[in-house]
């Protein structure tokens, strides 16, 4: 096999293909993408920049004011709409004040940083003349407290992300952190654990809240549009269907918005900013090798046989369609320009790309 021929390996390209073979084929064989951002990605990637530039700060040494002025910075450079905003705002804002002293203890060898080496087969010692191994990693630091490297792996989660959950469960085989343990040895260095590091998604939205008279007071409406007083001759504070009392609402400012949520997560920080570490022992590290390898193997195969089947079952799930849908259920066409586009760029989460 030639050396341009050669592919890369990464963990998104990884996850595609365990979810759905025919997904993979037209992402990263055939180079289509949707032609549209999804939201959740776009705002997962803010998220993430704001995220590196936080880190960018920590790992020059500026102040610790620095650190979320340079994240909220990113955030000024973009165009987004208001509740977008306001939700990355304060979840950085949170994150700061829930890890600035944790921080503190790191010196951070490397953000975003980038690897390519060798897929090696555990068993036998043999490297693959098909692929490698390539992917980045968030942030690479070493404790000044016990001189150990870890991986700091940012995920965003809508998930249960307590202690003892599937979700940390799942961890314990996932083949991205085999990657990332890869990854580091590939840059030089021994990697300890892999720092999980969580933000839970805010599903929050602008809603409707009463509207106050100069006093305070909550205004109710009649079925005639007046005002409503009870019995013992005070505004009525409470609206009622079946008398025909409406209470009189608006839709929160965007600051109330932000304060709302702001004490939403101010009353459970725990459940906005977790972090875990997973482990990988020898066997464990090479068994999570081993199944990349046997992932690429297959893709092998199924290349030769010119065969991609479809998994239906990895075609919705909660809160999103795969973009490639409508065209493998025969709705539309991977032409129609409005829906895909087509690249060389196939891992454009690559520099190298």
């Amino acid at each position: 096999m030639s050396a341009a021929l050669v592919r890369l390996m990464t963990a998104s390209r990884a996850r595609d293909a365990r979810a759905c073979r025919r997904r993979h084929y037209l992402r990263y064989t055939l180079g289509y993408r949707s032609a549209e951002d999804a939201h959740s990605l776009r705002f997962g990637t803010l998220l993430h920049l704001m995220l590196e530039a936080w880190w960018m700060a920590v790992k020059r040494g500026d102040s610790v004011d620095i650190w979320l002025y340079a994240a909220q910075e990113i955030l000024a450079e973009q165009q987004v709409d208001i509740i977008d905003r306001l939700k990355l705002q304060v979840l950085l804002t949170g994150y700061h004040f829930r890890w600035a002293d944790e921080a503190a203890f790191y010196e951070v060898l490397g953000v975003e940083l980038q690897f390519e080496g060798p897929l090696v087969n555990p068993v036998t010692g043999r490297q693959s003349q098909l692929w490698k191994l390539a992917g980045k990693l968030d942030v690479l630091v070493r404790d000044r407290r016990d001189g150990l490297v870890r991986v700091v792996e940012h995920k965003s989660s809508s998930e249960d992300v307590s202690a003892g959950s599937d979700y940390w469960r799942r961890l314990k085989m996932d083949g991205q952190v085999s990657v990332y343990f890869e990854g580091g040895r590939i840059l030089g260095h021994e990697v300890y654990a892999v720092l999980y590091d969580v933000i839970g998604k805010l599903r929050h939205d602008f809603v409707q809240v009463p509207l106050l008279d100069e006093l305070g007071n909550k205004i109710v409406h009649n079925a005639q549009g007046e005002r409503v007083r009870t019995g013992a001759g005070k505004w009525r504070q409470t609206g009622d269907k079946d008398q025909g009392f409406t209470l009189q609402t608006r839709l929160e400012t965007p600051e109330e918005f932000q304060q709302r949520i702001a004490g939403v997560i101010a009353e459970a920080p725990e459940k906005y900013f977790t972090r875990g570490e997973v482990h990988r022992l020898e066997q464990e590290l090479a068994d999570g090798i081993t199944d990349v390898w046997q992932l690429g193997q297959s893709l092998r195969d199924e290349e030769i046989a010119e065969r991609f089947p479809r998994n239906p079952d990895a075609c919705m799930q909660p809160g999103r369609t795969c973009p490639f849908f409508a065209a493998c259920a025969g709705e539309a066409s991977l032409d129609d320009q409005r829906l895909y586009v087509r690249s060389d760029v196939v891992h454009p989460e690559l520099e190298a790309a």
